[in-house]
């Protein structure tokens, strides 16, 4: 900016150039006097009608609206012309010496740091059709509805496929600190009908966004369970099986995406960089109101002689106040699942489930209905299906780091019957350690 230049304080009327309206016209009042000699004044300008200023005004006010941030007028008094410093999009011009003479325009000055004008400017349209649309779904607080896989979650935590054993179960863990969270583990399970007796050791650590577990057994078979949260809505898992044979080892890679309404989730399977073979799995959730929400989930496996693909179509519904859930699941080959869970109380929890398989070459259906009762100190889940057999639970907790375990299974059908007994003993090391500073000293 040359030493010359004299700022001035207003901008009274705009410019006219064929075909469009640019600030025009000036009368200035200097914010101090100007330098400029008399004689380089120039003539007056042509006097402006009444309704020239009242359309100069308004396209200068939207001028500014729609183009500039800051305006600065200078005069200069080396020349008779004005200098109009502003936005890096549009660059200074000056006003003609004589009234009538052509204005001319310098050409934009484009900023290293400012991407090409023409870009965006084609992309206007679209990017405010997004941005008002992101908005309205902002006001519409719909929440966020889970990934698919633990979309009957609550159903699986009331029933007890996934908690009943037999025979005998012990199971020691140790905690060595609390945050981050690191705890060892030995389990061992004997005498059952359903499996041949092991032992399993396992490591637990688990901070603030990683959870990492690891286990090994008796016959050498490894195994791990990763997770890192990366953020509030990315999260990336990991797990990992290695075995004594090719058909027991396993390699399992997903990423979940939580966004504000919708949830996405990207699985492999086994996975082969050579061939591309494995299974890819991909599920998409997304709330529709604050109760409905839709979605699918879409298989596909891949081998040397081919690829299958499958997709199940998704739905949950949520009461208003959160105490009961319906979802179904829906394959167009014939397969169809569906579940309900509610929350009686703070103590008591119900929850029903059907599958049903109606393929060509098969039909079948599953019924089960299962409840769990949570007390102070132990917990009772009861559980029945369609096919007579009738299962129960009990965890009684004797002392805060000690657990008996009862469970028990009748197949009226088939005439049968499992029990199973378990053990639960968790140490403190950091409790371990405060108590022993109380004990008295020996002796």
């Amino acid at each position: 900016m040359s030493a010359n230049m004299t700022p001035v304080s207003t901008l009274q009327a705009c410019f006219y150039l064929p075909g469009h309206v640019y600030l025009w016209g000036l009368l200035i009042a200097p914010s101090r006097p100007s330098r400029l000699p008399s004689s380089e004044t120039g003539p007056a300008h042509p006097a402006v009608s009444a309704a020239d200023k009242k359309t100069c005004t308004n396209s200068s006010e939207r001028l500014l609206e729609e183009n500039f941030t800051e305006i600065t007028i200078y005069v200069d008094s080396s020349a008779p012309k004005l200098t109009l410093d502003q936005n890096p999009r549009m660059s200074s011009f000056n006003l003609p010496p004589k009234p009538g003479s052509p204005l001319s325009i310098s050409p934009p000055v484009q900023s290293q740091d400012e991407p090409s004008s023409s870009l965006p400017t084609a992309f206007n349209p679209a990017v405010n059709l997004y941005n008002r649309f992101w908005s309205w779904r902002k006001t519409l607080e719909l929440p966020n509805p889970g990934n698919a896989e633990n979309l009957t979650k609550e159903v699986k935590s009331t029933h007890l496929t996934n908690f009943m054993f037999d025979g005998l179960r012990v199971d020691y863990a140790k905690a060595f600190s609390h945050n981050p969270a690191f705890q060892i583990t030995h389990g061992l399970t004997l005498a059952s009908q359903t499996q041949e007796p092991s032992y399993n050791f396992s490591s637990l650590f688990i901070s603030e966004k990683t959870f990492m577990q690891g286990s090994l057994d008796h016959e050498g078979s490894l195994s791990g369970r990763f997770t890192q949260q990366w953020s509030t809505a990315d999260t990336t898992k990991g797990q990992m099986q290695l075995g004594s044979s090719a058909d027991r080892s396993a390699l399992q890679v997903e990423h979940d995406h939580a966004g504000l309404d919708f949830n996405v989730n990207m699985k492999a399977i086994n996975p082969s960089i050579v061939d591309g073979s494995g299974v890819y799995i991909g599920s998409y959730l997304q709330s529709l109101t604050k109760n409905l929400a839709l979605g699918f989930e879409t298989v596909m496996q891949r081998g040397p002689d081919g690829q299958d693909l499958g997709t199940t179509y998704l739905a949950k519904y949520t009461g208003d106040a959160k105490d009961w859930i319906a979802t179904a699941q829906v394959q167009p080959i014939g397969l169809l699942q569906t579940s309900y869970w509610q929350k009686l109380s703070p103590q008591v929890e119900v929850a029903a489930d059907l599958q049903l398989i109606a393929a060509p070459m098969k039909r079948d259906a599953v019924a089960t209905v299962g409840a769990k009762w949570d007390l102070r100190m132990s917990s009772f889940k009861a559980q029945v299906d369609s096919t007579g057999k009738v299962s129960a639970l009990l965890e009684q907790r004797l002392a805060p780091n000690f657990a008996l375990l009862f469970s028990g299974e009748i197949d009226h059908f088939k005439n049968t019957s499992k029990v199973g007994v378990g053990v639960m003993l968790e140490a403190n090391a950091a409790y371990d350690e405060e108590m022993m500073s109380k004990l008295p000293p020996q002796l």
